[in-house]
């Protein structure tokens, strides 16, 4: 009898082991500790508990790099809601839905994204508004419109135009409103004043602004979610499924552009939450560190192979050039690990052998961090090697293995605390440059 109760206490404590292993949904970057899988217990006081096993670990948020929440399938919860439009902000924040009015004072409008609810959007920040099912695949700027500094109105393919606007393909002008409806536009000739464009006739419109307002310096989080949105602020609480953020940039009550001391005295924003359903990523700055996708970088070399070493005359022409936080291909950066599932970036450097970029580094930095590899969909015949120099050395101080398709993700991390200048190599391996597109995950510089 004793023996079988023995049994059964050693199966339900395996059951319990189990349970917390299988419940592991996020992948921990931080500054000083290996990468560490778990789950998020709480968010408190700058400081979020992670549950890993049967254990508890504590860190502070300044010490953190990134939050990676682990998916199935990027597709995942969208429960038959499709996006209508793509709002593209001076911040950088990308939000993605529907608009559903104009805010009472013509303003900006409020905006349904799938990810974060109902948001107010003030036009003093927004850059680009895109009509996603007519701009998706045939939007570009005008840049010569653009130059006129006033608000550009871009219509759709073959849409019908009157008059002496017939064969134009944007407006230039002002924005008077943005409704559900469409734009209230008045054009530059006031040939349309006060005109109401519907959305089925619009591409999209940017936002001229002759004096940009100072972004706030106060932003803690890049939160990226399964929609493709991207949204920059400040972390609140969390019980591990509920995220809680504010936005400096999402105010609109008691706000006008003139009043700076109420502009101030909102300078964290409005309260938005998140359920960890919807999270992709969440990347951290805190300045302990710097992205070096931020960066310029000093020097960049890059060509083909050829069946060797030949530079093409005209860099400019060259198909495969750097992409900061996107692919070579301009898509969104994905790496593999060992068990050949997708790790998602949000900040990094698409290249494609051959590459060299150079980077300088500040006196205080002490280490260069980042996770390299194959991009996830780059093809079975890519073949890489990555290589870090430092100044003038001719060897490197980091030299990978050859780097396969298949041979999942490698974090490396390397002492840069007496170098001014740090060169990112990657080369030729088994097949020339075939489907050699490559990825600097996270790069970034630490400071000691």
């Amino acid at each position: 009898m004793k023996k079988l109760s023995y049994l059964v206490i050693v199966f339900a404590v395996a059951l319990i082991i189990l349970e917390l292993q299988g419940s592991e949904n996020i992948r921990v970057l931080s500054i000083n500790n290996k990468p560490l899988m778990g789950k998020i217990g709480n968010i408190e006081k700058d400081e979020i508990t992670v549950v890993s096993g049967s254990q508890k670990i504590k860190y502070k948020l300044k010490n953190l790099e990134s939050i990676e929440f682990l998916k199935e399938s990027d597709s995942d919860s969208s429960n038959g809601f499709y996006p209508e439009f793509e709002v593209k902000l001076i911040t950088g924040d990308i939000f993605t839905g529907k608009i559903l009015q104009a805010t009472d004072d013509d303003r900006g409008f409020i905006f349904e994204s799938l990810s974060f609810g109902k948001i107010p959007i003030l036009m003093r920040w927004v850059d680009i508004i895109k009509n996603i099912p007519n701009a998706e695949n045939n939007f570009t700027i005008d840049v010569k419109a653009e130059k006129n500094e006033l608000d550009v109105l871009y219509f759709a393919k073959d849409v019908e135009k009157e008059g002496d606007d017939a064969n134009v393909d944007n407006l230039i002008g002002t924005i008077n409103a943005i409704t559900k409806d469409g734009i209230d536009f008045t054009d530059k000739f006031n040939y349309f004043e006060d005109y109401l464009f519907e959305w089925s006739k619009i591409n999209a419109v940017t936002v001229f602004h002759e004096n940009k307002p100072e972004i706030p310096k106060v932003f803690q989080a890049i939160v990226s979610t399964l929609t493709g949105e991207v949204f920059t602020g400040l972390i609140g609480n969390s019980d591990g499924v509920q995220f809680e953020f504010q936005s400096p940039t999402l105010i609109v009550e008691n706000y006008t552009d003139d009043d700076e001391e109420i502009w101030k005295s909102h300078v964290k924003g409005l309260k938005i939450k998140v359920n960890d359903k919807f999270l992709s990523t969440l990347t951290f700055r805190f300045g302990n560190f710097t992205y070096l996708s931020d960066l310029n970088p000093v020097k960049s070399d890059e060509y083909p192979y050829f069946g060797g070493k030949l530079s093409i005359t005209d860099p400019a022409a060259y198909w495969w050039k750097y992409c900061m936080d996107k692919s070579v291909m301009n898509k969104q950066l994905y790496l593999k690990n060992t068990d050949g599932k997708k790790v998602k970036y949000i900040k990094g450097i698409g290249v494609h052998s051959y590459s060299m970029l150079s980077f300088e580094t500040k006196k205080e930095s002490k280490f260069f961090m980042t996770d390299i590899g194959i991009e996830a969909d780059a093809g079975k015949q890519a073949s890489v090697v990555f290589k870090v120099f430092l100044d003038d050395a001719k060897k490197p101080a980091y030299e990978s293995p050859t780097m396969l398709e298949n041979t999942g993700f490698l974090s490396i991390k390397i002492d840069i605390s007496n170098a001014d200048m740090i060169h990112l190599v990657v080369d030729f391996a088994d097949n020339g440059d075939i489907q050699d597109r490559a990825i600097w995950g996270n790069a970034r510089v630490l400071k000691e």
